[in-house]
């Protein structure tokens, strides 16, 4: 998905705002407590105002039971999203967000965290302060209630960093990590003291979120799967006649349901940039990385760029492959040409198996697109399976 599009979604559960990139619009804070013009938050200094923190608290032990507010990430807008909502961040991550894991803990009563959301830079932004929030509601941010809520002091801080170079989404960040917060601000951020306190001290973050195929184009398997099963029984795609790949890549990337002025042809390629781009990605992130002749309709571009970008498995047979237990509907699935043999030339579609080990495979080859068995139409040496996550 490219970073001028807006993810339209609808808020979960009446809480979230979900948003990718917006045109920015907030400044850069100023040292005066918050920005007149914009309503910009700047740095509350640790120890600064806690007024409005301990009037409205009601004091909590340490020990009490912590709520987990879990930390997620848009590889998109760069932003860091904050939520106790379990399902709200389920839906986030099914959108493409990244999760992060465990951010610090919360509890059932105590000192209120407040969200807000800025409409115009799409940024969310945490505070304890009841005047900080009202102030930036009166200069045009949202009000998204209580995020959670917290104790009052302990032992484990949550610091914020501001960065003075980025007005959009991720221009605040929250981390009770003193090595993330030092090296942020030795790349340039600004410290900006505690923000409030966690329950508990944080815990190990997850492993590290793998850049599937999907989520590198900025997708998911569920858009893809929409998608195509969509059209499924139809002929949106099924019977586009195949057409061979030419300079201009929209040639190759015409179904019969979408028409243009190349009239309905597709060639292997196309057919997969299509679909990933209906699905909400931005296939321009392949030709970003490699961008032979054909550009996104060139199947060789998809594998130099996934390749370098994405977990895969290679195999040598189709057997080998649906004995693996590997496959997932959706996942590409790649034949690399056999140069020892007349007229090489690669394959891609989508493994459309109902399990692992059914052989089915959506594909554009000659003479239209088609459901079938998984095979290249020319000799192959091996296999790459890309998952989609």
């Amino acid at each position: 998905m490219k970073k001028s599009q807006v993810w339209k979604l609808v808020r979960s559960l009446g809480l979230v705002s979900i948003w990718l990139l917006l045109n920015p619009s907030v400044s850069q804070a100023e040292s005066n407590g918050i920005d007149q013009a914009n309503g910009q938050p700047v740095a509350q200094v640790e120890g600064a105002d806690q007024n409005a923190a301990t009037e409205t608290a009601t004091p909590v032990n340490a020990t009490a039971d912590a709520i987990d507010v879990y930390r997620i990430y848009n590889p998109n807008s760069g932003e860091h999203f904050y939520t106790l909502n379990g399902y709200e961040k389920n839906q986030l991550v099914e959108l493409g967000w990244w999760y992060e894991g465990i951010a610090f803990r919360a509890t059932a009563t105590g000192t209120p965290i407040y969200r807000l959301y800025n409409p115009n830079s799409g940024e969310h932004f945490y505070t304890h302060q009841a005047q900080e929030q009202a102030h930036l509601v009166s200069q045009g941010w949202q009000a998204e209630g209580i995020g959670w809520q917290t104790v009052a002091t302990s032992d484990y801080p949550v610091y914020r960093v501001y960065n003075p170079n980025d007005h959009g989404a991720g221009a605040h960040h929250y981390t009770m990590a003193s090595e993330e917060r030092d090296h942020l601000v030795a790349s340039g951020w600004q410290a900006e003291g505690v923000s409030w306190y966690s329950v508990t001290a944080a815990v190990p973050p997850p492993p590290p979120v793998q850049n599937f195929a999907a989520r590198f184009l900025g997708t998911s398997r569920a858009r893809v799967l929409n998608e195509l099963s969509a059209h499924e029984n139809d002929q949106f795609y099924l019977t586009t006649p195949t057409r061979s790949l030419t300079a201009n890549a929209q040639t190759s990337m015409s179904p019969n349901g979408a028409p243009n002025q190349f009239g309905p042809r597709m060639n292997c390629t196309g057919f997969v940039a299509t679909v990933m781009a209906r699905s909400g990605g931005d296939i321009g992130r392949v030709t970003q990385l490699a961008n032979a002749w054909g550009g996104v309709a060139n199947g060789y571009n998809w594998r130099d760029a996934l390749t370098k970008k994405c977990p895969h498995h290679v195999f040598n047979s189709v057997g080998e492959l649906l004995q693996s237990g590997l496959a997932k509907k959706g996942d590409i699935i790649y034949f690399e040409a056999d140069r020892s043999k007349p007229n090489p030339d690669c394959h891609l579609g989508f493994f459309w198996g109902n399990d692992p080990s059914h052989d089915r495979f959506w594909h554009s080859t000659f003479p239209a697109n088609q459901l079938s068995n998984i095979r290249s139409g020319t000799p192959f040496t091996k296999i790459y399976l890309f998952p989609q996550d």
